[in-house]
């Protein structure tokens, strides 16, 4: 990770750690099991665990706990290749929920790497107050502090999705994510609910290379608060996205754009 990159992700930590915590009487990282975190949300204990580690590859990347296709298809490629798989534990949910000051809030923890999408998600789930949003912030804070701490390694996301849901034809002409992608490539041969989205040219074209579903995030991408947003510019991000069940073309996914970061000429 070069100098510039450092820096802003210094200061995106910063912004997000700077949230009045102590005032609400809410602790942020509270304490260490082993090598994980653990983030206190008013009763509720988040994890943040490597479960696979190696000092060597990508770090690979799972926020929603339901999706467990793509966590298994993450630890073979890095049991294989090197990098690490790190998860978000919490209830094994897609979303996260917590109560505070007697309220119940929830959130989707890939909406929380930006302010302005810590409010939207907590207020489409629920409630929202100042104090939840400062709690959230935390967590992201510590999400990006241990995914994106270790210079030059690339983040990838692993997701799962539901047929008829989220695919590639979401970033064509007519697709609801038309607006966000700058470019999108699409293959016959491949389902379309099997895609990427990267946020760096070079991995576009060589993931497009080797005909897969692949989107290119626009540099002016709607801030919804995911981490493919907060990457943008700062960190390579790739999001490899597969429906569920998928387990060997997930795999297979995983294998190329291993490949793909490894190289950048």
């Amino acid at each position: 990770m070069g100098i510039r990159r450092r820096a802003m992700l210094g200061r995106m930590l910063a912004a997000l750690a700077a949230l009045p915590l102590q005032a609400a009487g809410i602790s942020g990282p509270s304490a260490r099991e082993g090598g994980d975190d653990v983030v206190a949300l008013g009763d509720t204990w988040v994890h943040l665990v490597d479960s696979v580690g190696s000092r060597e590859g990508p770090t690979y990347l799972s926020l929603h706990e339901n999706e467990q296709t793509a966590v298994a298809a993450a630890r073979q490629v890095a049991e294989r290749h090197g990098g690490r798989l790190m998860e978000l534990r919490a209830q094994r949910k897609r979303l996260v929920t917590f109560m505070l000051a007697g309220t119940h809030y929830a959130f989707d923890p890939n909406r929380i790497f930006t302010s302005g999408g810590i409010a939207r998600t907590l207020r489409r789930y629920g409630p929202y107050s100042p104090n939840a949003h400062a709690a959230v912030g935390q967590l992201a804070a510590a999400i990006l502090a241990r995914a994106a701490g270790r210079a030059d390694a690339p983040l990838v996301a692993v997701h799962n999705n539901t047929a008829g849901d989220l695919s590639i034809a979401s970033y064509r002409p007519g697709g609801t994510l038309h607006s966000e992608a700058a470019q999108v490539a699409t293959s016959p041969a491949r389902d379309p609910d099997d895609f990427f989205l990267v946020t760096e040219s070079h991995v576009f074209e060589r993931l497009r290379a080797l005909s897969f579903n692949v989107a290119l995030q626009s540099p002016t991408a709607t801030d919804d608060g995911s981490l493919s947003v907060y990457c943008q510019g700062r960190l390579p991000y790739v999001n490899v996205e597969a429906r569920f069940g998928h387990f060997a073309e997930q795999v297979r996914m995983l294998e190329a754009v291993h490949a793909a970061l490894r190289v950048k000429g």
